[in-house]
């Protein structure tokens, strides 16, 4: 999912190297935990529930003391921006 998630960035994100790169870490964090907690290993099996379920669990670590808000909202926003561009990407390969 991972690898994925980076030829999505790769092809379809019109930002710098940099940002690109920044959102595929953090797009990374989010498959290791999909895979860990849940098994999910392809992006057709992310649902709704589990990004929200994501978010609860970075939620958990910002009251916690152990992540920033920032850095959590930063998290959920490559996740959106990734599932975003592979829908869109999706939906251009289906109607070509």
């Amino acid at each position: 999912m991972h690898c994925a998630g980076r030829i999505i960035l790769g092809r379809w994100f019109h930002g710098g190297k940099k940002t690109v790169y920044d959102h595929g870490q953090r797009f990374g964090c989010f498959c290791e935990w999909a895979e860990t907690v849940h098994a999910v290993r392809k992006m057709e099996l992310v649902t709704f529930e589990l990004v929200v379920e994501y978010g609860r669990q970075l939620q958990a670590k910002v009251e916690g003391g152990h992540l920033s808000t920032s850095s959590a909202k930063n998290y959920v926003s490559s996740v959106n921006t990734v599932m975003g561009l592979g829908f869109r990407a999706q939906g251009n390969v289906k109607s070509s």
